[in-house]
Protein backbone atom coordinates (compact mmCIF):
# COMPACT_ATOMS: atom_id res chain seq x y z
CA UNK A 1 0.00 0.00 0.00
CA UNK A 2 1.42 3.38 -1.21
CA UNK A 3 2.47 5.66 1.81
CA UNK A 4 0.15 8.77 1.56
CA UNK A 5 3.22 11.23 3.29
CA UNK A 6 5.83 9.74 -0.01
CA UNK A 7 6.72 11.98 -1.71
CA UNK A 8 5.12 11.86 -5.52
CA UNK A 9 6.68 13.38 -8.64
CA UNK A 10 3.69 15.14 -10.80
CA UNK A 11 3.74 14.67 -14.52
CA UNK A 12 1.39 17.78 -15.70
CA UNK A 13 -0.92 15.92 -18.35
CA UNK A 14 -2.54 18.64 -20.54
CA UNK A 15 -6.44 17.91 -22.79
CA UNK A 16 -6.44 20.01 -25.85
CA UNK A 17 -9.82 19.62 -27.62
CA UNK A 18 -12.90 22.21 -29.31
CA UNK A 19 -15.97 22.08 -27.54
CA UNK A 20 -17.74 19.35 -29.48
CA UNK A 21 -16.17 16.43 -26.78
CA UNK A 22 -16.96 17.92 -23.58
CA UNK A 23 -17.99 14.17 -22.34
CA UNK A 24 -14.42 13.02 -23.29
CA UNK A 25 -12.66 16.18 -20.90
CA UNK A 26 -15.34 15.12 -18.22
CA UNK A 27 -13.88 11.26 -18.23
CA UNK A 28 -10.16 12.69 -18.52
CA UNK A 29 -9.80 13.65 -14.70
CA UNK A 30 -11.41 10.75 -13.96
CA UNK A 31 -9.55 8.66 -16.08
CA UNK A 32 -5.76 10.30 -14.44
CA UNK A 33 -7.41 9.38 -10.85
CA UNK A 34 -7.80 5.95 -11.39
CA UNK A 35 -4.48 5.69 -13.12
CA UNK A 36 -2.88 7.06 -10.35
CA UNK A 37 -4.67 4.80 -7.94
CA UNK A 38 -4.44 1.96 -9.81
CA UNK A 39 -0.52 2.24 -11.39
CA UNK A 40 1.21 5.45 -11.08
CA UNK A 41 1.26 5.99 -7.40
CA UNK A 42 3.08 3.07 -6.58
CA UNK A 43 5.50 4.36 -8.52
CA UNK A 44 5.88 7.18 -6.92
CA UNK A 45 4.01 9.37 -9.87
CA UNK A 46 0.95 11.56 -9.92
CA UNK A 47 -0.31 12.38 -13.09
CA UNK A 48 -2.03 15.91 -12.70
CA UNK A 49 -5.06 17.00 -15.73
CA UNK A 50 -4.53 20.60 -16.97
CA UNK A 51 -6.82 22.14 -18.99
CA UNK A 52 -8.07 25.29 -20.25
CA UNK A 53 -10.68 25.35 -17.64
CA UNK A 54 -7.32 25.04 -14.78
CA UNK A 55 -5.95 28.61 -17.04
CA UNK A 56 -5.82 31.52 -14.70
CA UNK A 57 -6.89 34.98 -16.59
CA UNK A 58 -5.02 37.76 -16.68
CA UNK A 59 -3.49 40.82 -19.37
CA UNK A 60 -2.79 39.77 -22.70
CA UNK A 61 -4.22 37.51 -25.70
CA UNK A 62 -6.01 34.32 -23.48
CA UNK A 63 -4.57 31.95 -25.60
CA UNK A 64 -1.23 32.83 -24.51
CA UNK A 65 -2.19 31.86 -21.24
CA UNK A 66 -3.44 28.58 -22.36
CA UNK A 67 -0.28 27.92 -24.77
CA UNK A 68 2.17 28.29 -20.89
CA UNK A 69 0.27 25.36 -19.66
CA UNK A 70 0.77 23.52 -23.22
CA UNK A 71 4.25 24.29 -21.72
CA UNK A 72 4.38 23.79 -18.47
CA UNK A 73 2.72 20.24 -19.35
CA UNK A 74 4.91 17.08 -19.79
CA UNK A 75 2.10 15.04 -21.94
CA UNK A 76 -0.58 16.86 -24.39
CA UNK A 77 -3.34 15.52 -24.82
CA UNK A 78 -5.47 16.28 -28.10
CA UNK A 79 -8.90 15.09 -29.45
CA UNK A 80 -10.71 16.22 -32.42
CA UNK A 81 -14.02 15.03 -33.64
CA UNK A 82 -16.40 17.61 -36.08
CA UNK A 83 -15.48 21.13 -35.08
CA UNK A 84 -12.29 22.84 -35.29
CA UNK A 85 -12.99 25.90 -33.15
CA UNK A 86 -11.88 29.41 -33.48
CA UNK A 87 -9.36 31.69 -35.17
CA UNK A 88 -7.25 32.81 -32.48
CA UNK A 89 -5.49 36.07 -34.21
CA UNK A 90 -2.29 33.75 -35.26
CA UNK A 91 -3.79 30.28 -35.75
CA UNK A 92 -6.87 29.02 -37.50
CA UNK A 93 -8.08 27.48 -33.95
CA UNK A 94 -6.98 27.39 -30.50
CA UNK A 95 -6.19 23.62 -31.08
CA UNK A 96 -4.22 24.08 -34.18
CA UNK A 97 -1.89 26.86 -32.15
CA UNK A 98 -1.72 24.55 -29.04
CA UNK A 99 -0.19 21.58 -31.52
CA UNK A 100 2.22 24.01 -32.46
CA UNK A 101 3.14 25.36 -29.39
CA UNK A 102 3.71 21.66 -28.03
CA UNK A 103 5.85 20.05 -30.98
CA UNK A 104 8.09 23.27 -31.01
CA UNK A 105 8.07 22.87 -27.10
CA UNK A 106 8.78 19.26 -27.66
CA UNK A 107 6.39 17.71 -25.55
CA UNK A 108 4.89 14.37 -25.97
CA UNK A 109 1.60 14.11 -27.96
CA UNK A 110 -1.04 11.72 -27.75
CA UNK A 111 -3.47 12.46 -30.93
CA UNK A 112 -7.07 10.67 -31.12
CA UNK A 113 -9.97 11.11 -33.82
CA UNK A 114 -13.52 10.25 -33.01
CA UNK A 115 -15.12 8.61 -35.63
CA UNK A 116 -17.45 10.75 -38.00
CA UNK A 117 -20.86 9.27 -39.38
CA UNK A 118 -20.51 8.31 -43.06
CA UNK A 119 -23.76 10.35 -43.83
CA UNK A 120 -21.58 13.80 -41.81
CA UNK A 121 -18.61 12.80 -44.15
CA UNK A 122 -20.86 12.84 -47.10
CA UNK A 123 -21.40 16.45 -46.54
CA UNK A 124 -18.89 18.05 -44.26
CA UNK A 125 -19.31 21.76 -43.15
CA UNK A 126 -16.11 24.19 -43.13
CA UNK A 127 -15.35 23.19 -39.50
CA UNK A 128 -15.11 19.11 -40.31
CA UNK A 129 -13.55 20.15 -43.58
CA UNK A 130 -11.00 21.72 -41.20
CA UNK A 131 -10.71 18.65 -39.15
CA UNK A 132 -10.37 16.01 -42.00
CA UNK A 133 -7.70 18.18 -43.92
CA UNK A 134 -5.68 18.45 -40.58
CA UNK A 135 -5.72 14.53 -40.17
CA UNK A 136 -4.61 14.20 -43.58
CA UNK A 137 -1.70 16.15 -42.89
CA UNK A 138 -0.84 13.86 -39.62
CA UNK A 139 -1.00 10.90 -41.87
CA UNK A 140 1.50 13.03 -44.50
CA UNK A 141 4.18 14.08 -42.18
CA UNK A 142 4.31 11.04 -40.15
CA UNK A 143 5.47 12.81 -37.50
CA UNK A 144 3.49 11.27 -34.81
CA UNK A 145 0.80 8.43 -34.68
CA UNK A 146 -2.63 8.59 -34.26
CA UNK A 147 -5.65 7.10 -32.70
CA UNK A 148 -8.91 6.24 -34.15
CA UNK A 149 -12.54 5.70 -31.36
CA UNK A 150 -16.04 5.39 -32.18
CA UNK A 151 -17.52 7.13 -28.84
CA UNK A 152 -16.33 8.51 -25.22
CA UNK A 153 -16.45 4.98 -23.82
CA UNK A 154 -14.45 3.51 -26.22
CA UNK A 155 -12.29 6.58 -26.10
CA UNK A 156 -12.17 5.84 -22.10
CA UNK A 157 -10.66 2.22 -22.69
CA UNK A 158 -7.98 3.24 -25.09
CA UNK A 159 -6.84 6.24 -23.11
CA UNK A 160 -6.74 4.27 -19.88
CA UNK A 161 -5.08 1.08 -21.50
CA UNK A 162 -2.30 3.70 -23.21
CA UNK A 163 -1.77 5.47 -19.76
CA UNK A 164 -0.88 2.37 -18.11
CA UNK A 165 1.92 0.94 -20.44
CA UNK A 166 3.15 4.12 -21.01
CA UNK A 167 3.86 4.33 -16.98
CA UNK A 168 5.23 0.67 -17.65
CA UNK A 169 7.88 2.13 -19.54
CA UNK A 170 8.91 4.88 -17.34
CA UNK A 171 11.39 4.27 -14.57
CA UNK A 172 9.98 4.17 -10.66
CA UNK A 173 10.73 7.40 -9.50
CA UNK A 174 12.78 7.47 -5.82
CA UNK A 175 13.25 10.30 -3.76
CA UNK A 176 13.15 11.16 -0.78
CA UNK A 177 10.60 9.87 1.84
CA UNK A 178 9.55 13.73 2.88
CA UNK A 179 10.21 16.94 0.90
CA UNK A 180 11.14 19.88 2.97
CA UNK A 181 7.97 21.48 4.97
CA UNK A 182 8.03 25.75 5.77
CA UNK A 183 7.58 26.07 9.42
CA UNK A 184 4.20 26.57 10.20
CA UNK A 185 4.86 30.76 11.23
CA UNK A 186 6.33 31.27 7.85
CA UNK A 187 3.02 29.88 6.06
CA UNK A 188 0.05 31.21 8.22
CA UNK A 189 1.22 34.66 7.71
CA UNK A 190 0.66 34.16 4.12
CA UNK A 191 -2.69 32.40 4.66
CA UNK A 192 -4.87 35.97 4.23
CA UNK A 193 -2.89 37.50 1.61
CA UNK A 194 -3.17 34.03 -0.53
CA UNK A 195 -7.07 34.57 0.22
CA UNK A 196 -6.67 38.20 -1.23
CA UNK A 197 -4.96 37.09 -4.08
CA UNK A 198 -7.50 33.99 -4.92
CA UNK A 199 -10.48 36.33 -4.42
CA UNK A 200 -9.02 38.47 -7.14
CA UNK A 201 -8.66 35.85 -9.51
CA UNK A 202 -12.21 34.80 -9.13
CA UNK A 203 -13.32 38.28 -9.81
CA UNK A 204 -11.05 38.03 -12.88
CA UNK A 205 -12.83 34.86 -14.07
CA UNK A 206 -16.44 36.69 -13.30
CA UNK A 207 -15.40 39.61 -15.99
CA UNK A 208 -14.02 36.78 -18.21
CA UNK A 209 -17.29 35.04 -18.91
CA UNK A 210 -18.96 38.10 -18.88
CA UNK A 211 -17.42 39.36 -21.15
CA UNK A 212 -17.74 36.05 -23.20
CA UNK A 213 -21.16 36.22 -22.76
CA UNK A 214 -21.59 39.89 -24.63
CA UNK A 215 -19.05 38.60 -27.14
CA UNK A 216 -21.23 35.61 -28.24
CA UNK A 217 -24.85 38.21 -27.52
CA UNK A 218 -22.73 40.51 -30.38
CA UNK A 219 -22.22 38.09 -32.67
CA UNK A 220 -25.39 36.71 -32.51
CA UNK A 221 -27.53 39.89 -33.45
CA UNK A 222 -25.32 40.02 -36.30
CA UNK A 223 -26.40 36.54 -37.49
CA UNK A 224 -29.88 38.16 -37.29
CA UNK A 225 -29.05 40.62 -39.35
CA UNK A 226 -26.94 38.48 -41.74
CA UNK A 227 -30.23 36.46 -41.75
CA UNK A 228 -32.64 39.26 -42.38
CA UNK A 229 -30.46 40.40 -45.48
CA UNK A 230 -30.96 36.42 -47.19
CA UNK A 231 -27.02 35.79 -46.20
CA UNK A 232 -27.55 32.31 -44.34
CA UNK A 233 -24.45 31.10 -44.61
CA UNK A 234 -23.22 33.73 -42.99
CA UNK A 235 -25.38 33.84 -40.17
CA UNK A 236 -25.00 30.36 -39.72
CA UNK A 237 -21.32 31.01 -39.47
CA UNK A 238 -21.70 33.34 -37.16
CA UNK A 239 -24.14 31.36 -34.68
CA UNK A 240 -21.10 28.56 -34.83
CA UNK A 241 -18.96 31.59 -33.39
CA UNK A 242 -21.57 32.78 -31.04
CA UNK A 243 -21.70 29.24 -29.70
CA UNK A 244 -17.75 28.55 -29.31
CA UNK A 245 -17.35 31.75 -27.43
CA UNK A 246 -20.51 31.09 -24.99
CA UNK A 247 -22.17 27.76 -25.19
CA UNK A 248 -25.03 29.25 -23.01
CA UNK A 249 -28.81 28.31 -23.51
CA UNK A 250 -29.98 32.14 -24.98
CA UNK A 251 -27.23 31.49 -27.67
CA UNK A 252 -28.63 27.68 -28.36
CA UNK A 253 -32.30 29.08 -28.61
CA UNK A 254 -31.17 31.94 -30.42
CA UNK A 255 -29.42 29.40 -33.36
CA UNK A 256 -32.39 27.07 -33.07
CA UNK A 257 -34.99 30.25 -33.91
CA UNK A 258 -32.84 30.69 -37.07
CA UNK A 259 -32.64 27.49 -38.27
CA UNK A 260 -36.48 27.58 -37.54
CA UNK A 261 -36.87 30.50 -39.92
CA UNK A 262 -34.99 29.17 -42.65
CA UNK A 263 -37.08 25.99 -42.75
CA UNK A 264 -34.17 23.19 -40.95
CA UNK A 265 -36.68 22.04 -37.94
CA UNK A 266 -35.00 19.08 -37.89
CA UNK A 267 -31.63 20.57 -37.55
CA UNK A 268 -32.78 22.79 -35.10
CA UNK A 269 -34.21 19.87 -32.83
CA UNK A 270 -30.77 18.20 -33.23
CA UNK A 271 -28.71 21.77 -31.50
CA UNK A 272 -31.09 21.77 -28.65
CA UNK A 273 -30.89 18.28 -28.34
CA UNK A 274 -26.63 18.67 -28.35
CA UNK A 275 -26.79 21.31 -25.59
CA UNK A 276 -29.16 18.82 -23.50
CA UNK A 277 -26.37 16.12 -24.12
CA UNK A 278 -23.87 18.67 -23.07
CA UNK A 279 -25.46 19.85 -19.96
CA UNK A 280 -24.86 18.67 -16.27
CA UNK A 281 -27.95 17.43 -14.53
CA UNK A 282 -27.61 19.46 -12.04
CA UNK A 283 -25.25 22.29 -9.95
CA UNK A 284 -25.14 22.54 -6.36
CA UNK A 285 -24.06 26.31 -5.28
CA UNK A 286 -23.32 26.77 -1.70
CA UNK A 287 -21.37 28.24 1.45
CA UNK A 288 -18.00 27.52 1.79
CA UNK A 289 -18.51 26.58 5.42
CA UNK A 290 -21.72 23.95 4.30
CA UNK A 291 -19.33 21.77 2.50
CA UNK A 292 -20.21 19.16 4.56
CA UNK A 293 -23.43 19.11 3.43
CA UNK A 294 -22.73 19.72 -0.10
CA UNK A 295 -19.73 16.82 -0.94
CA UNK A 296 -21.76 14.11 -0.05
CA UNK A 297 -24.53 15.52 -1.99
CA UNK A 298 -22.80 15.90 -4.74
CA UNK A 299 -21.16 12.52 -4.55
CA UNK A 300 -23.99 10.60 -3.75
CA UNK A 301 -25.75 12.17 -6.79
CA UNK A 302 -23.06 10.87 -9.01
CA UNK A 303 -23.25 7.76 -7.78
CA UNK A 304 -26.92 7.39 -8.87
CA UNK A 305 -26.06 8.64 -12.12
CA UNK A 306 -26.39 12.27 -12.14
CA UNK A 307 -23.97 14.67 -14.09
CA UNK A 308 -23.65 16.90 -11.25
CA UNK A 309 -21.34 20.15 -11.23
CA UNK A 310 -20.12 21.25 -7.33
CA UNK A 311 -16.71 22.17 -7.17
CA UNK A 312 -16.98 25.85 -8.80
CA UNK A 313 -19.75 26.74 -7.00
CA UNK A 314 -18.33 27.21 -3.07
CA UNK A 315 -19.33 30.73 -2.36
CA UNK A 316 -17.53 32.86 -0.22
CA UNK A 317 -18.11 36.85 1.42
CA UNK A 318 -18.27 39.00 -1.56
CA UNK A 319 -19.19 36.88 -4.63
CA UNK A 320 -21.39 37.66 -6.81
CA UNK A 321 -24.75 35.64 -5.96
CA UNK A 322 -26.50 36.46 -9.17
CA UNK A 323 -23.89 35.73 -11.55
CA UNK A 324 -23.06 31.95 -9.95
CA UNK A 325 -26.14 30.90 -10.35
CA UNK A 326 -26.74 32.79 -14.23
CA UNK A 327 -23.04 30.52 -15.00
CA UNK A 328 -24.71 27.37 -13.40
CA UNK A 329 -28.18 27.46 -15.44
CA UNK A 330 -25.96 28.43 -18.35
CA UNK A 331 -24.91 24.87 -18.01
CA UNK A 332 -26.99 23.25 -15.83
CA UNK A 333 -30.63 21.53 -15.75
CA UNK A 334 -31.54 22.54 -12.43
CA UNK A 335 -29.91 24.66 -9.81
CA UNK A 336 -29.18 23.28 -6.49
CA UNK A 337 -28.84 26.22 -4.07
CA UNK A 338 -28.03 25.12 0.14
CA UNK A 339 -29.99 28.03 1.96
CA UNK A 340 -28.07 28.39 5.16
CA UNK A 341 -27.21 30.60 8.23
CA UNK A 342 -23.87 30.67 6.52
CA UNK A 343 -25.58 31.32 3.13
CA UNK A 344 -27.59 34.35 4.65
CA UNK A 345 -24.44 35.65 6.31
CA UNK A 346 -22.67 36.49 2.68
CA UNK A 347 -25.16 39.55 3.19
CA UNK A 348 -26.36 39.11 -0.29
CA UNK A 349 -28.02 42.14 -1.95
CA UNK A 350 -32.01 41.70 -1.70
CA UNK A 351 -32.29 41.98 -5.17
CA UNK A 352 -30.10 39.03 -5.97
CA UNK A 353 -31.84 36.62 -3.23
CA UNK A 354 -35.39 37.33 -5.57
CA UNK A 355 -33.38 37.80 -8.37
CA UNK A 356 -33.32 33.33 -8.29
CA UNK A 357 -36.72 33.16 -9.00
CA UNK A 358 -36.41 35.74 -12.39
CA UNK A 359 -33.50 33.54 -13.10
CA UNK A 360 -35.63 30.44 -12.96
CA UNK A 361 -38.58 31.98 -15.39
CA UNK A 362 -35.74 33.31 -17.58
CA UNK A 363 -34.13 29.40 -18.42
CA UNK A 364 -37.44 27.47 -18.18
CA UNK A 365 -35.52 25.89 -15.55
CA UNK A 366 -36.11 25.11 -11.57
CA UNK A 367 -33.82 26.01 -8.52
CA UNK A 368 -33.90 23.16 -6.11
CA UNK A 369 -33.82 24.93 -2.46
CA UNK A 370 -32.49 22.62 0.59
CA UNK A 371 -33.25 24.46 3.40
CA UNK A 372 -30.09 23.25 6.12
CA UNK A 373 -30.57 24.75 9.92
CA UNK A 374 -33.05 27.17 8.70
CA UNK A 375 -37.06 27.05 8.45
CA UNK A 376 -39.58 29.38 6.29
CA UNK A 377 -39.44 32.00 8.41
CA UNK A 378 -35.97 32.38 8.59
CA UNK A 379 -35.30 32.62 5.04
CA UNK A 380 -38.97 34.91 4.17
CA UNK A 381 -37.01 37.21 6.99
CA UNK A 382 -34.08 37.64 3.99
CA UNK A 383 -35.89 36.99 1.61
CA UNK A 384 -39.98 36.66 1.45
CA UNK A 385 -40.11 35.55 -2.70
CA UNK A 386 -37.03 33.18 -2.16
CA UNK A 387 -39.25 31.47 0.85
CA UNK A 388 -42.07 30.54 -1.28
CA UNK A 389 -40.50 28.40 -3.61
CA UNK A 390 -40.81 24.63 -2.46
CA UNK A 391 -37.84 23.56 -0.88
CA UNK A 392 -36.94 20.24 0.97
CA UNK A 393 -34.81 20.46 4.87
CA UNK A 394 -32.24 18.06 5.87
CA UNK A 395 -33.65 17.39 8.74
CA UNK A 396 -35.33 15.10 6.44
CA UNK A 397 -32.18 13.45 5.79
CA UNK A 398 -29.64 13.12 2.91
CA UNK A 399 -31.32 9.87 1.39
CA UNK A 400 -34.74 11.43 1.02
CA UNK A 401 -33.23 14.50 -0.91
CA UNK A 402 -31.36 12.89 -3.13
CA UNK A 403 -34.22 10.07 -3.74
CA UNK A 404 -36.12 13.92 -4.34
CA UNK A 405 -33.60 15.60 -6.76
CA UNK A 406 -33.54 12.17 -8.40
CA UNK A 407 -37.49 12.42 -9.24
CA UNK A 408 -37.30 15.86 -10.67
CA UNK A 409 -34.12 15.68 -12.85
CA UNK A 410 -35.81 11.66 -14.47
CA UNK A 411 -39.14 13.84 -15.30
CA UNK A 412 -37.23 16.70 -17.18
CA UNK A 413 -34.72 13.77 -19.21
CA UNK A 414 -37.85 11.92 -20.12
CA UNK A 415 -39.29 15.05 -21.78
CA UNK A 416 -36.49 15.79 -23.91
CA UNK A 417 -36.76 12.25 -24.87
CA UNK A 418 -40.55 12.34 -25.75
CA UNK A 419 -39.94 15.48 -27.54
Amino acid sequence: MTNPSRYLRQINVFIASPNDLNSERELFPKVLEKVNRIKAKPKGIVLEPVGWEDTLPGMGRPQEKINEDVVRSDLVVMLLWKRWGTNTGKYSSGFEEEYNVALDSRREIWMYFRAVSSDILADPGVQLKQVLAFRDRIETEKRLLFRMYDDEDNWREIFLDDLCKWLDRLPPDSPPDQPPRLPPDLVEPKIPHIEKVLHGISREIEKTEVHKKKIALDLARKAWELAGKSRFSEAEWYFSRAIDSYPGPEIYEEYSSFLKTIGAPSRAKTILLERENREYDVFICHASEDKVIARPLAEALRSRGLRVWYDGFSLTLGDNLAFSIDRGLANSRFGVVILSPSFFNKKWPQKELDGLIAQETAYSKVILPIWHKVDSDYVAHYSPVLAEILAISTDKGLDVIINEIAKVVSRRRLQHKNQ
